[in-house]
């Protein structure tokens, strides 16, 4: 695939410290939810670290997110660091953000080596789009930085490259720290690798809308660890006590969702999120489950081996149904569920 990741802030019940469970690092304590961009849920950010896991090792990456300077300090000039392309703990690529000049930056390394600032000038408490397109490598290195889809930063052919490896693995958004007070709001999140034909590329300014669990579906095979309890009220609120459980191959739920009320468009991809936990000594494996039109689809298997609840996801790039791009009404008509694959 190529579309690797898909951020809204709308599958964790407005319980924010819930995050940690998808990311690599992530520290609550000071950060929040607020009502995001268009849709939903924006993360409040201020003095901590957003990291996803590793999502493999690739030379070209294109990322973009929405960005708002809600109220960092406008009186200190300095460059906040904001968002890091990184091999691993390396920092190939960073972006900054300055609270007095208002401008964005591109620097290789932890501001290195300045590879451009724009003369776009942001207003304060204003949505933008960001994006940012880069090749990792040590001579051959691009970057394309856009506000708004238009380019703002160009540099390259050159070196975009730190670590002895030309490619970048991880992504990470960092909050204002130090002397940098305030916070910024950040929302709507896509990152794409080039590896398919499928959004290989930069997507221009996109939204992400979660839809929920209404009712049980076709399937409801998993038990609820509370007897006469719907499968679907048990799936619909992250920590109210309530799941369901199988250890038997093969059994699936699915579940009816919510209609999409903003997006309108053209749909890159939809981002199932599972949040999952192993509770015997075997590794299971669950796939996601998309039926639609009366035909099961069956994602690639994960492998739940931890013993604490976390975030599990698989991307359908298109609707399986029809190997094209998802519609609204696909969205609409398909369940979404799971199957215990092992």
């Amino acid at each position: 695939m190529a579309l690797k990741w898909v951020e809204g802030f709308e599958s964790y019940s407005n319980l924010v410290a819930q995050i940690a469970n998808r990311y690599t690092t992530f520290g609550a304590s000071t950060s929040s939810f607020l009502p995001g961009r268009a849709i939903g849920n924006c993360l409040n950010f201020t003095g901590t670290q957003l990291v996803t896991p590793n999502l493999g090792n690739q030379t070209n990456w294109f990322v973009g997110f929405a960005f708002n300077n809600v109220n960092l300090n406008p009186a200190v000039s300095v460059n906040v660091p904001i968002f890091e392309l990184r091999d691993s703990g390396t920092v190939q690529l960073q972006v900054t953000f300055n609270p007095n000049t208002r401008l964005f930056s591109v620097w290789r390394g932890t501001q290195t080596v300045l590879l451009g600032t724009g003369v776009f000038t942001v207003t304060p408490g204003a949505w933008y789009y960001i994006e940012i397109g880069a090749l990792i490598n040590a001579a051959i290195g691009t970057v394309t930085f856009k506000v708004n889809t238009v380019s703002d930063i160009t540099f390259g052919p050159g070196n975009t490259q730190v670590s002895a490896n030309a490619f970048a693995n991880i992504m990470a958004w960092k909050g204002p720290s130090g002397i940098v007070t305030g916070a910024y709001q950040l929302d709507d999140i896509y990152i794409n690798d080039s590896t398919t034909a499928l959004n290989n590329t930069f997507l221009g300014d996109m939204k992400v809308e979660g839809v929920q669990v209404i009712e049980s579906g076709f399937y409801t095979q998993w038990g609820v660890n509370i007897l006469g309890t719907p499968n679907f009220q048990a799936v619909q609120v992250l920590a109210d006590g309530l799941y369901t459980q199988s250890n038997i191959v093969g059994q699936k739920d699915s579940f009816e969702c919510s209609n999409l009320n903003k997006i309108t468009g053209s749909i890159a991809g939809v981002s199932a999120i599972y949040w999952s936990r192993n509770t015997d000594s075997t590794i299971h494996t669950v796939e996601s489950l998309v039926r639609q039109g009366g035909v099961d689809y069956l994602g690639t298997a994960m492998s739940i081996s931890d013993t604490a609840f976390k975030a599990y996801q698989t991307i359908w790039e298109q609707d399986p149904a029809t190997v094209a791009a998802w519609t609204v009404a696909g969205v609409g008509t398909a369940e979404f569920g799971y199957r215990l694959a092992s």
